[in-house]
């Protein structure tokens, strides 16, 4: 009976012209991506796609990319998200912060990954690491408290022992950067420093900023630290230009910015982080519910040295640091 079904619907597909699909294809599977900034050109972007691939999932072909970058205007992060649950998509993956608050207010069912996050506890995302609870889970990129920032202040320290003062620069405009300011503050007199404070909520302040710090050429009692938000990180030549300019050791957060001409950075690596979270979208898709999917926090932070700048600094890099180091650009 099964074969003679089976025949009947083939010659009904033979007469009508129509193809005949034997085995049902699998649908298309549709990620919304909210970014602040960031293009989806980028080498992050490229390795969550090439996890995806991995994973059995192909732009163009089973999988479609509906991507909103929100271009540095935070205050669209709410429309664009609305945007993204209009088109009922099977999965959000979001950039920042305030990215994954405002899609959490708009929906409990839509599965959001988080590629990267403060502390999600702390910031009402999430019930626990282990445990979500929720429609949210993903990576961080720093765990919650002052470790993060006192180690790179200490780094810092061991870089230029003679600085007296660490310049943060930091966004406003994020939730979070004003805890992360005040941690730094917190714990920079256990590293013999002051903190002073340089907020930048957009490009030309950011230049503004820049140019109005008394920062004189090879001043070796200050140095600079980079929060790298998405707007420092899309911007960071301006940064590095500056800090070359007046001699000012920076300390950043990602390899892209060190690769590009800044000295050191101590952070996650970002190629990495995409491509675990895109672990995380293929798990979704595979029937996974983000609730059961703990939340990860990095296991490892990359040291990496720009030698070249290092030298134009004319700053001797420690033994300490050199051997720490995950890699070192000549």
């Amino acid at each position: 009976m099964r074969r003679a079904i089976l025949g009947l619907f083939i010659a009904l597909g033979v007469l009508s012209g129509a193809p005949v699909q034997l085995e049902a294809e699998e649908a298309t599977k549709v990620i919304g991506v909210l970014f602040v900034l960031t293009s989806r050109n980028v080498p992050w972007m490229q390795s969550f796609i090439d996890r995806m691939r991995d994973q059995g999932y192909v732009e163009g072909q089973n999988m479609r990319i509906e991507f909103r970058s929100a271009e540095g205007n935070y205050e669209r992060l709410p429309s664009l998200a609305a945007e993204l649950v209009a088109l009922k998509p099977d999965v959000i993956l979001s950039a920042t912060l305030p990215g994954h608050r405002a899609l959490k207010d708009l929906t409990q069912t839509i599965p959001i990954v988080m590629a990267g996050s403060p502390d999600p506890i702390k910031w009402g995302l999430i019930e626990s690491l282990a445990h979500p609870g929720g429609n949210i889970t993903g990576v961080t990129e720093f765990p919650g408290g002052s470790e993060f920032f006192l180690k790179q202040m200490q780094l810092l320290k061991e870089l230029v022992p003679q600085a007296t003062e660490i310049v943060f620069v930091w966004n406003p405009l994020l939730p979070h950067s004003s805890e992360d300011f005040k941690e730094a503050q917190r714990g920079a007199p256990a590293i013999g420093v002051n903190v002073r404070s340089l907020p930048v909520r957009d490009p030309e302040e950011l230049r503004n900023s820049l140019d109005a710090l008394d920062t004189p050429i090879n001043d070796k009692t200050r140095a600079m630290l980079d929060e790298s938000s998405a707007l420092l990180l899309r911007y960071r030549s301006l940064i590095i230009d500056f800090a070359k300019q007046h001699r000012l050791p920076t300390m950043y957060n990602f390899r892209e910015e060190v690769a590009d001409g800044g000295l050191i950075a101590y952070g996650v690596d970002l190629v990495a982080n995409y491509r675990r979270v895109a672990t995380y979208v293929g798990k979704i898709l595979k029937g996974a519910k983000p609730a059961d999917l703990p939340v990860e926090q990095p296991t490892k932070y990359n040291l990496i040295i720009n030698m070249k700048t290092a030298k134009a600094l004319d700053l001797a890099i420690p033994l300490s640091i050199l051997y720490s180091a995950t890699e070192v650009i000549e």
